[in-house]
């Protein structure tokens, strides 16, 4: 019986998997039912089939350039993205190096005013001036404690020693506030006098200006790339509205499943109408498909003789069993009434006993009461 049962799963199967190919025999004669030449017309049914299959094919058309056109919308925004991180990496690269060069551009302000003497920040200039003479008087005294120090004793060799120790780190955060001073030098020649900046005419200061002009480019087309970002997200947020591309796709792919739903149906019953009705069509790839549906159905239909030759077994078994059991209930049956009809009979016996001994019972009362009376 079990193995009756699974023979009936495997053969309806089989038939589920014949109609799965039979669908798509039935979608394919539905799609070439569209070309011209195979259908010419003549089938009221079928041309409406046809006009409504034209429908959805648009209608999937225009969803798909709406998917198209989301994924190409968040794709550029995400280029957009990647390029501004780029730009703004590349901007600080740049941005450092020119504060950099700053020192450097502020030495050559400092040499051309000590050469020409110019009213150029005349407070600022004057500053590095005196530094550097301290400078010069450290050094200077360093470079006599130096040569002085063979005629000197122990002691006093170690007094100059310490001494030229003070001196040099004098020296080192004197040229430290200096390199501070040249800093803002040329940060103050750049912002404030740009043409007297542009003709100090040295590396740094080219180097500086083709930095700037990289900058400046960048500058443009970060702002482009910022337009263009807003214009993206205002065109989502009016044509989709949302920002947010997946809950945006979700909504039109659910669209789309929903109209190629309704297609497959469509060409589904436009191949099954055309298989059973009546037209002749004269087109070689139909033909082929109409024999091949033929075939599907003739497989379907012996399977399906074969479940039901497989029930009809199932159920002789089963009445088979039905029938067993009915005998031994009617065995139980007849065992329970032979037991009975004894036991029937043993109550009449002492029913009858009882009846006896009445009878006995009364004549007794009977004669005593005669008796009394006397």
């Amino acid at each position: 019986m079990e193995n009756d049962q699974n023979r009936i799963d495997e053969l309806k199967s089989r038939i589920g998997e014949n109609k799965i190919d039979l669908k798509q025999i039935y979608q394919t004669v539905g799609e070439r039912a569209a070309v011209p030449e195979v259908f010419p017309g003549g089938d009221d049914s079928i041309s409406e089939s046809l006009e409504k299959l034209s429908r959805l094919n648009k209608q999937l058309g225009d969803i798909d350039v709406q998917i198209n056109d989301l994924r190409n919308s968040f794709n550029r925004i995400a280029e957009i993205t990647s390029r501004e991180q780029d730009i703004g990496e590349e901007y600080s690269v740049l941005e450092k190096e020119n504060r950099k060069l700053f020192l450097p551009i502020g030495k050559a302000v400092y040499v051309d005013w000590k050469d020409k003497r110019t009213d150029l920040f005349p407070k600022l200039m004057k500053s590095i001036e005196e530094q550097e003479l301290k400078i010069l008087s450290f050094e200077n005294e360093v470079f006599k404690l130096t040569n002085n120090d063979v005629k000197k004793n122990f002691i006093n060799k170690l007094k100059n020693k310490s001494r030229i120790i003070l001196l040099n780190s004098k020296k080192r955060s004197i040229e430290a506030s200096m390199g501070n001073l040249y800093k803002k030098t040329g940060e103050k020649v750049y912002k404030n006098d740009i043409s007297f900046f542009e003709q100090l005419n040295t590396e740094s200061v080219e180097k500086f200006i083709e930095n700037r002009k990289i900058i400046s480019r960048l500058d443009t087309e970060i702002a482009s790339l910022k337009e263009e970002n807003s214009r993206l997200e205002k065109h989502l947020k009016s044509k989709f509205s949302s920002s947010k591309q997946k809950k945006a796709e979700e909504k039109l792919q659910s669209e789309r499943d929903f109209l190629m739903s309704g297609k497959m149906s469509e060409l589904n019953d436009l191949g099954s109408s055309m298989y059973g009705g009546n037209l002749d069509f004269g087109d070689s790839q139909l033909q082929s498909l109409f024999k091949d549906a033929a075939e599907i159905h003739k497989k379907n239909d012996l399977l399906a003789k074969d479940i039901e030759l497989c029930k009809a077994e199932l159920e002789i078994v089963k009445l088979d069993e039905e029938v067993a059991d009915m005998k031994k209930n009617i065995k139980d049956l007849e065992l329970t009434i032979e037991k009975c009809t004894g036991d029937i009979a043993e109550f009449n016996k002492e029913i009858k006993r009882a009846k006896s001994e009445i009878r006995k019972l009364k004549k007794l009362t009977e004669e005593g009461t005669e008796k009394k009376e006397e």
